[in-house]
């Protein structure tokens, strides 16, 4: 198959919008195909490379909430009562 086989091709007229003008449409061009393809993976493959960073990110070790009391509560309770 060529470029320029005539399957899957239509002329498209619009007397209103485009007078004495034609357009062809076709609908599944080999080569145009391969070449969307291949810029479909590139795209995806740096979208994934920085959808990686972003998951890194949100995976980095935490601080575990707080549950313990402050230094200066646990030194008021040391001291002696009145």
């Amino acid at each position: 198959m060529s470029l320029f086989d005539e399957q899957d091709l239509a002329e498209i007229e619009s007397a209103e919008l485009y007078p004495d003008e034609r357009f062809w449409w076709c609908e599944m061009n080999p080569l145009l195909a391969e070449e969307r393809a291949r810029k479909r993976k590139e795209l995806l493959a740096v979208t994934e490379a920085k959808l990686e960073r972003v998951a890194q990110a949100v995976r980095r070790e935490r601080r575990p909430p707080y549950t313990s009391r402050p230094r200066y509560v646990v030194a008021m309770q040391q001291l002696p009562s009145r």
